[in-house]
C-alpha cells in the first residue's frame, strides 16, 4: 500500500473502509487459492494483502473510537443543555 492510499484511508469514513476490508479480504482468499493452484507468480502478494487488511482494520478501530468519543461528547453537551 502506498502512501497516497494511506492518505485516503484517514480520510475515509467507516462504512467505506468496511467496505474496503470485504474485499481486501476477499482478494487475499483468491490469492491464496491461485497460489495453491500455482497461477501466481508473486508469492509475496499474499502477505502484502494481508499486511493491508491490517491497516485498515487499524484505521476501522480509530474511526469508530473516534465516533464513541464524538457521540459521547454530544450525549454531554445534550445533558449540560437540559
Amino acid at each position: 500500500m502506498k502512501k497516497k492510499d494511506l492518505k485516503d484511508l484517514r480520510t475515509k469514513n467507516y462504512l467505506d473502509l468496511k467496505k474496503k476490508e470485504t474485499d481486501a479480504r476477499h482478494g487475499l482468499t483468491e490469492t491464496r487459492v491461485q497460489s495453491k493452484m500455482g497461477q501466481v507468480k508473486n508469492v509475496h502478494l499474499a502477505n502484502s494483502k494481508r499486511k493491508d487488511i491490517a491497516r485498515i482494520m487499524t484505521f476501522l478501530r480509530v474511526t469508530s473510537k473516534a465516533n464513541i468519543v464524538k457521540n459521547d461528547v454530544k450525549d454531554k453537551e445534550k445533558e449540560n443543555e437540559d
